[in-house]
């Protein structure tokens, strides 16, 4: 990114820290420090756009480079291998397999086959899944997308074989002192519990692509198109892994997996005060606050900005140029815009270290491609991707997590 970008940023999230920690704190220090946060805005959206394309290009070298050393290959070696496949599977997209050229056909047949998608019932023209370098590109694509796969403790397997986690809650338990050639004390039970992750399939729906578009050489087509797809599949997963309510064999999200932390005081239903957080805060035992950090959506850290603790200063503080994040209060915070808003009997916030959850990712994504009459009276190609996953919240009765529940009207 351009340094004077990031040379305005660490100056004013400096002098914003200053500001704020200084010895008086007025009301016209408070309304500068909200027009310097405005301010910091402004540059924080135009890094970020200029990251988003950096950040894409590095996490990709760094799978590519993965790759070659999982399969003993050299960063030549790989890149021609990326390049290759990146050439045929464009041409199965545009034309199909029954098009494609007998080694380009060699290459797609080496991936295996997972089904046929065509009416037509001819199995030439099946779907195909996805190189397992670029099933990795799909994931990061997704994770980009999905808050909770940036937080979560990720777990991958090679199938979905059902997995059982056994979790305990000691916490009532401790030791003993004995003295010399003494027989210790009895053993103590503990509470013990079962999380069971299996795998469910995520789905992108078809996505309908022009013909002439597949056409346009001036795009990377495998990146526009599983672009779409891992949005879809991020969006689902999003919610799921964040408010899911376990039902039918579904993943349990993170809140309503969560304890009840803190309930605002009837009628509060709209505002929040930071007395709030620091109730929710010791209400983690401190034991489980080591890692701990906020979660809520963008609306809700918009009100939160404008927030004064006790000493009338804001809770909220900027990042930091030597890494230190952003936070509310001391601790640092997430934002996921699955989260609720803050509204009567919603769960705006959550605390607690995001770690807790387990989110399982099944390598082997799959893409499917669709000419059937319906797309095709409409000169369009429709994809489909299919990635399987679980998540769910490793530890005993949901204790290492709490959440703010707003009263009922």
């Amino acid at each position: 990114m351009p340094t004077q970008l990031q040379d305005s940023r660490n100056e004013l999230s400096t002098s914003m820290h200053a500001l704020a920690n200084a010895a008086t704190y007025t009301n016209e220090d408070h309304a500068k420090f909200q027009d310097m946060a405005n301010e910091l805005d402004l540059i924080d959206n135009q890094i970020s756009a200029q990251q988003t394309s950096a950040n894409a290009e590095k996490s990709q070298n760094t799978i590519i480079a993965n790759h070659g050393e999982l399969h003993g290959l050299s960063a030549d070696e790989v890149a021609a291998n990326v390049t290759n496949h990146e050439r045929v599977f464009k041409a199965w997209m545009v034309d199909g397999f029954e098009n494609m050229s007998s080694d380009d056909r060699t290459i797609m047949n080496n991936l295996k086959r997972v089904q046929n998608a065509q009416t037509s019932g001819d199995d030439a023209k099946g779907g195909y899944s996805v190189a397992p370098i670029f099933d990795k590109m799909l994931i990061q694509k997704v994770t980009e997308l999905c808050p909770m796969l940036q937080v979560a403790d990720i777990m991958t397997t090679a199938n979905g074989a059902e997995i059982s986690m056994t979790t305990a809650d000691d916490s009532n338990n401790e030791g003993e002192i004995v003295g010399e050639n003494t027989q210790v004390g009895a053993a103590l039970d503990f509470a013990t519990g079962q999380v069971k992750i299996s795998s469910v399939i995520f789905s992108s729906r078809p996505v309908e692509v022009s013909n002439v578009l597949l056409q346009d050489s001036s795009i990377n087509l495998f990146d526009y198109v599983t672009g779409l797809l891992a949005a879809r599949i991020a969006k689902t997963q999003g919610k799921l892994y964040t408010t899911g309510v376990g039902a039918g064999g579904l993943p349990k999200g993170i809140v309503p997996s969560a304890t009840l932390g803190k309930e605002t005081a009837a009628g509060v239903v709209d505002t929040m005060d930071f007395d709030l957080f620091t109730d929710l805060e010791h209400s983690l035992v401190r034991a489980l606050r080591t890692g701990a950090s906020y979660m809520f959506n963008d609306a809700t850290l918009r009100v939160l900005r404008g927030i004064k603790d006790g000493d009338l200063r804001p809770i909220w503080q900027p990042s930091l140029p030597d890494g230190t994040p952003a936070k509310i209060g001391t601790y640092g915070y997430e934002i996921n815009d699955e989260m609720d808003d803050i509204a009567a009997t919603n769960t705006p916030v959550i605390f607690g270290n995001f770690k807790n959850y387990k989110i399982r990712i099944v390598e082997g994504a799959e893409m499917l491609r669709f000419t059937d009459s319906k797309y095709a009276e409409k000169y369009m190609t429709a994809f489909l991707a299919f990635q399987r996953g679980f998540g769910a919240l490793v530890d005993f009765e949901g204790q290492s997590i709490k959440r703010l529940k707003m009263a009922d009207v």
